[in-house]
């Protein structure tokens, strides 16, 4: 699917942020924050299915008993710091190079 003027991959990344941020949810809503507190979960979409295997794999939803799962919220606090600390590194040489452009193109 191709877009006018534009990229897929925002779409994508939106998408996959909704998606985790529906599952955690679904957990805090059901107050499944500790092993005794476990719910039972099924991803409804693909993309959902994708953003719970990701959730598993940095520990950030945990299984307690078989089929029932939770939220750590030690380790979601420490996803989230990784994941800002990532974006911030990302962001601060873009906007150098965005600041040296525009001093240059309004240099006189």
């Amino acid at each position: 699917m191709a877009m006018i003027g534009g990229s897929v991959a925002p779409i994508a990344a939106a998408a996959r942020a909704r998606a985790r941020r529906r599952i955690i949810a679904y957990f805090l809503a059901q107050h499944a924050i500790g092993p005794e507190d476990a719910v039972a979960f099924s991803p409804q979409r693909p993309m959902e299915t994708r953003a719970f295997i990701r959730l598993r794999a940095v520990l950030v939803v945990r299984e307690g008993p078989p089929g029932r799962y939770w939220v750590d919220l030690g380790a979601l606090n420490a996803d989230e710091r990784r994941r800002r600390n990532r974006m911030t590194a990302i962001m601060v040489p873009v906007l150098v190079v965005a600041a040296l452009a525009l001093m240059l193109l309004f240099y006189r």
